[in-house]
């Protein structure tokens, strides 16, 4: 599930903002960093998220901030995460790519 805080005019931050679920199946598809991947090209190419992905010209925001649970499929401690993450942040010409982990429970 991706969701996108979204700052109000008044600079306060709105707990509601679009929201994309990707579904997989369990038996087929397994969760991997590249699967994470791909679904951000989605995320950014959906006409629910460019107004917070995009600026003017179209092009991603440079400052990408993603929080995530920590699993073995987006942990950032893990090569195949970096792999993904650092293949995203080149291919989008960001400044800054940040994936923060939260602690389990």
């Amino acid at each position: 599930m991706y969701a996108a805080c979204v700052l109000k005019e008044d600079g306060e931050l709105s707990y509601s903002g679009p929201t994309y679920i990707a579904i997989r199946s369990a038996k087929h598809d397994s969760s991997t960093s590249q699967n994470h991947a791909l679904d951000f090209e989605r995320l950014i190419s959906l006409s629910e998220f460019q107004r917070v992905c995009l600026n003017g010209n179209g092009q991603v925001k440079p400052v990408v901030i993603i929080s995530v649970d920590g699993g073995p499929d987006e942990n950032p401690r893990f090569p195949k995460t970096l792999i993904s993450a650092i293949h995203t942040f080149r291919k989008q010409r960001l400044d800054a790519l940040f994936i923060l982990t939260y602690a389990p429970g």
